[in-house]
């Protein structure tokens, strides 16, 4: 009767720490696709001030539309806490912290420099993520049985 409680427990364990690990990658792969986000939302809100240059709080509103990437308070643009990298976060705070405060033609010019860096991260991002994402997997099983080995 012992054992059958004792392979319970060490197939809990197993799981609990296999879970963890594909935790981690999936967390990993959704700060790439935010990024990927990212990117598309700003070239929206680009096009849009090229077009339209209606105030930048409504132009934002518009281009970013539902999703969780920006919080709007007392007219100003944050980005939101989406689990992207510090440096991308940079990258993006810097390009808000400034919009609004040149021509239409230099705005336009600002998105455009931050498209290209944030470009430049997601390639990077997006073969770190693979590796990271197969290693925490790999990390969660292998831990995962390690640990069941032990307490058998």
């Amino acid at each position: 009767m012992i054992w059958i409680i004792k392979f319970l427990g060490v197939i809990i364990l197993l799981v609990s720490v296999a879970g963890y690990g594909f935790y981690k990658a999936a967390k990993a792969e959704l700060a790439a696709k935010r990024v990927l986000q990212y990117i598309s939302c700003i070239t929206e809100l680009r096009d849009r001030i090229f077009y339209d240059g209606s105030e930048v709080v409504t132009l934002v509103k518009a281009a970013f539309g539902e999703l969780p990437l920006v919080v709007i308070e007392d007219g100003r643009i944050h980005t939101a806490d989406c689990g992207i990298a510090d440096s991308e976060r940079k990258i993006i705070e810097d390009f808000f912290n400034r919009l609004g405060t040149t021509e239409r033609q230099g705005e336009v010019s600002r998105a455009e420099l931050c498209l290209s860096l944030l470009k430049e991260k997601n390639k990077i991002i997006s073969e770190e993520t693979v590796k990271k994402a197969k290693l925490y997997r790999i990390l969660g099983i292998c831990g995962g049985l390690f640990l069941a080995i032990i307490f058998v």
